[in-house]
């Protein structure tokens, strides 16, 4: 019973004993990898502010979800206005 708590259908050995700066920078190398773009600016303050309202909108408290959501719908009104044109 000594044996520390693990997450559930997390494996022996899977990073659990990475530092966490080790952890981050495997996470990031296996997202580059797999053609995941970082993002790292400040936005305008009249942008954040819209950012801002948007999280509220959908109820997000990530900006990283509230701007992929933002993304996906951009990138579904272009397809549709090309469809229609």
């Amino acid at each position: 019973m000594d044996e520390p708590k693990r997450r559930p259908g997390r494996p022996i050995g899977s990073g659990a004993q990475l530092s966490p700066v080790e952890r981050n920078r495997k996470s990031r190398k296996n997202m580059a990898a797999e053609g995941a773009t970082r993002l790292d600016f400040y936005l305008a303050p009249a942008h954040a502010d819209q950012l801002a309202q948007l999280m509220q909108h959908w109820d997000i408290d990530s900006r990283k979800e509230a701007v992929q959501r933002a993304l996906d719908i951009v990138h579904q009104t272009i397809a549709n206005n090309r469809k229609a044109a």
